[in-house]
């Protein structure tokens, strides 16, 4: 008969030290199923390290592999301030954020790219995939994957991707557990990747802009890539929803649309119909699969200008202008003022 035990390993503090570290160089650590290694601290799995987990592996610090990290079972992470996980090659099969740090120092801090081949759980605390001055990294569930608990003040900051194989007539509405909920209408659209980016308030890359940057959307948007084309005689339907977190300014009580561009930096175009997203969850049909958002029904700016000019000739003046895309705009005006204040009509 086999027993399944926990380990704790208690690490004495040190003094001046932010935290102790244990480092495997050149050992084999093996957490069978059913058992569980608790770390109270850091652990540094060094080149020459094997790490293999079919149990629970639970970290109060941080957790850097560049050696061999092999975790079937689930990485823990449950500390009390901000954590920083370097899963180096590795993918792990179930990965779970439970930081009881304070707000602004309860994240676990994704410094690498990292594949999640079964289960996202937020019980407490954020994920974050871009630390201070860092790149942005990608958070991968392949098909199966999925995601739970994500809701105020405990979800992914960042870049989060899932993928599903197959989204036809047969599959119906397809739930990417990232926020988007996508019904292909009767399509084939083969295999679908959605990439959401949130929470980072970076214009262009989280949130959608107009030119002038007076109009935002929500501080989320989802990059949809079907492995097959979206006919647009037969629309899909989007099912978008988001937490408080994300609102970025945008008034759920007023009514919204679904916003469709080609990336997060626009042009935009509104899809569907202007209805309530009172509940922070909004559904529309759309034309073309692409980056979406959810914004007022006037933000991102219908007519997005792109160029202008004016040129003197004569006693006249030569305007001239492009625009990438134009939404329920009836005519364009041109006045004139002598002190930016006051202006009339040039007729």
């Amino acid at each position: 008969m086999k027993l399944r035990f926990t380990l704790a390993l208690l690490l004495p503090a040190l003094t001046g030290a932010a935290q102790t570290t244990l480092t495997n160089d050149g050992g084999t650590l093996t957490v069978q199923n059913g058992a569980t290694l608790y770390v109270d601290g850091a652990v540094q799995n060094n080149a020459t390290g094997t790490l293999t987990n079919a149990g629970t592996v639970q970290l109060i610090g941080d957790l850097t592999n560049t050696g061999t990290l092999v975790s079937g079972g689930t990485m823990l992470f449950s500390g009390a301030t901000d954590q920083n996980f370097a899963p180096g090659t590795a993918s792990v099969a179930a990965l779970t954020v439970g930081n009881t740090g304070a707000v602004g120092a309860n994240r676990l801090l994704l410094t690498q790219d990292l594949t999640v081949s079964s289960l996202l759980t937020l019980s407490q605390g954020l994920l974050r995939t871009q630390v201070a001055g860092g790149a942005l990294r990608t958070l991968s569930l392949p098909a199966g994957g999925r995601v739970v608990g994500e809701g105020p003040g405990q979800y992914v900051q960042g870049r989060l991707q899932v993928t599903r194989t197959a989204v036809n007539s047969s599959t119906g509405s397809v739930d990417f557990t990232n926020g988007l909920v996508l019904n292909p209408n009767g399509q084939n659209l083969g295999a679908v990747t959605v990439t959401r980016t949130a929470g980072l308030q970076a214009a262009g890359t989280s949130y959608g802009t107009n030119l002038g940057s007076t109009n935002k959307s929500i501080d989320r948007v989802w990059q949809v890539a079907p492995e097959l084309p979206l006919n647009a005689a037969t629309p899909a339907s989007a099912t978008v929803s988001w937490v408080s977190d994300d609102d970025n300014g945008f008034n759920p009580a007023t009514p919204a649309h679904l916003w469709r561009a080609d990336q997060a930096s626009g042009p935009w175009v509104a899809q569907g119909a202007a209805a309530s997203a009172s509940a922070r969850s909004f559904t529309a049909n759309t034309t073309q699969l692409g980056t979406l958002t959810v914004s007022n029904t006037s933000a991102p700016l219908p007519v997005t200008l792109v160029a202008f000019s004016a040129e003197r000739q004569g006693p006249d003046g030569l305007l001239l202008w492009t625009t990438a895309s134009e939404l329920r705009n009836a005519y364009f005006g041109v006045e004139s003022s002598t002190n930016g204040t006051v202006f009339q009509s040039l007729g």
